[in-house]
């Protein structure tokens, strides 16, 4: 498992290399000046070309590129130039709320679909199943921001049990923290709930209709240990994918829910830098994100092995990903 672990890890190098230019080349290639935002746009021109030169700006942008691209790799990712602070500092002071909401939106998202979805297979084909299907439906279609309109008009505005907008950290009280969270949350984590339980169900449809479920009810194997020790832990698999998926997918989509609830995560953060051109926080929060989606899939890997033992991370000449199917 070391020897694949080292190899994905330096699979990734050339990925996040192909991620550092296409970041760098729309950010630089679309139109705005930092230095017009941070001076003003009556600002004299003497002042904006004094400011450019500082920046960097007016070299080319080859030189622009390497230049970030070596401090990348001593660690630098550059200084913000709206707060003056590196950029890691400023992505570290953001991550906590953004980390928060992703734990609860996926733990929501979780406890709602797999026991839908397992159930909606167990009864396919009843009114119980279309139900299900259809709050999945309806789960999928809907958009984000709308969800969270709603939550916010009824159980902020109307019954008036939650707050609408706002973070409290965790230092200052787990209760109150949960309490600004709790609607962004499930804004965030409904969407994926349903394409959760879709898959639950579906993984779960394939594994009843296999023969070893069929041999093991003829042998008398209670329902109960059935669903849950043959059928539910052999359609794990697929499950944990998606879920892996969501967690980026939360992770790097919390822009919209952020802004709606107002919480100072690394989402508000990135729309805000994209309104003031700091290129350098855009960059290293983007790379941020590309790191972690490689760190989430190379743990669903190990996974695997963990959930079905079959599953093996070979260490052969290709180090290959192999399955062995049970007969």
């Amino acid at each position: 498992m070391l020897y694949y672990l080292i190899k994905r890890v330096l699979a990734a190098i050339p990925l996040l290399f192909i991620i550092s230019i296409i970041v760098f080349s729309i950010i630089h290639l679309t139109p705005g000046d930092p230095a017009i935002y941070m001076l003003g746009a009556d600002a004299p021109e003497e002042d904006l070309q004094r400011l450019r030169n500082q920046l960097g700006l007016d070299d080319p942008l080859i030189q622009q590129y390497f230049a970030w691209l070596a401090g990348i790799v001593k660690g630098d990712f550059g200084i913000s130039i709206y707060e003056n602070l590196p950029v890691t500092e400023v992505i570290m002071n953001r991550v906590q709320p953004t980390l928060s909401l992703t734990i609860m939106a996926i733990l929501i998202s979780i406890i709602i679909a797999i026991p839908l979805g397992v159930l909606a297979a167990v009864k396919q084909g009843t009114f119980l199943d279309t139900s299900i299907i259809s709050l999945a439906l309806i789960g999928i279609s809907t958009p984000t921001f709308l969800i969270g309109i709603f939550l916010m008009i009824l159980f902020g505005v109307h019954l008036g049990w939650l707050p609408v907008s706002g973070y409290k950290p965790l230092s200052e009280g787990i209760v109150g923290h949960f309490r600004y969270l709790i609607l962004p949350a499930f804004t965030l984590g409904l969407l994926q709930a349903a394409l959760i339980m879709r898959m639950a169900r579906s993984s779960m449809l394939d594994v009843l209709q296999s023969n070893f479920i069929k041999a093991a009810k003829s042998r008398g194997v209670k329902p109960l240990r059935l669903l849950i020790l043959h059928a539910f832990r052999n359609a794990l698999l697929p499950i944990i994918t998606v879920i892996g998926m969501s967690i980026v997918t939360l992770f790097g989509g919390a822009v919209i829910t952020e802004s709606l609830f107002n919480i100072p995560g690394v989402g508000q953060m990135t729309v805000n830098s994209v309104l003031r051109r700091d290129y350098s926080v855009i960059q290293g929060t983007i790379l941020f994100v590309g790191v972690i989606y490689i760190l989430i899939n190379l743990v669903i890997d190990i996974l695997y092995t963990i959930i079905d033992p079959r599953v093996q991370l070979t260490a052969g000449p290709k180090y290959s990903f192999k399955k062995e199917r049970s007969t």
